[in-house]
This record gives structure tokens, C-alpha cells and sequence, in this order.
């Protein structure tokens, strides 16, 4: 949940705060076996994200999109159709 600008170096760049800002529907995406940025990171954005989705995807680690394209693509396009993203008729 956060990064140092340099390697660990000097103090964490942490933003948690700010994500009850964010406005823009977001969708939170992990793969169960992710072991950088999985399942227990996903539920913290979820929670801490106004009205964010989660979406945990099985049997996948950290490349989702490549392990699970098809599954990837289909929680994504899905998301962004529910949105009028892909019929160009874009909602908030």
C-alpha cells in the first residue's frame, strides 16, 4: 500500500488517506494466488474506495491478464459495459 522512491529508502510514499477521495468508479482486481498485491490488499483499496468493486479472480497470481486473459478481459469488459464505456454512452 505504499513505495519508497527508492528502493526502501528513505520514507514510504502512503496514500491510503486519500482513497476515500477518489471519485472515478474503480474496479479492484486481484488474483487469488497473488503473493505482491492479492486478495488482502484488494479488500483494503475495495473498503477504503467509495463504492469500488472487487473482483477476485481464482486460480491466478499476480499476471492475471496473462494467466487468465479470458477471465481478465470478461470481469473488465463487463465492468466497463455496466458503465456505457464500450457502447459509448460513458455514465458516472
Amino acid at each position: 500500500m505504499y513505495a519508497a522512491a527508492t528502493r526502501g529508502e528513505g520514507p514510504p510514499f502512503d496514500v491510503r488517506d486519500e482513497l476515500p477521495d477518489i471519485a472515478t468508479p474503480t474496479l479492484v482486481l486481484a488474483g487469488r494466488q497473488d503473493f505482491i498485491c492479492g486478495p488482502r490488499w484488494a479488500a483494503l483499496l475495495h473498503e477504503a474506495i467509495p463504492a469500488a468493486e472487487l473482483t477476485i479472480l481464482e486460480s491466478t497470481g499476480h499476471l492475471a491478464h496473462v494467466e487468465r486473459a479470458g477471465q481478465f478481459a470478461a470481469v473488465v469488459g463487463a465492468f466497463l459495459e455496466t458503465r456505457g464505456v464500450l457502447n459509448g454512452q460513458r455514465t458516472p
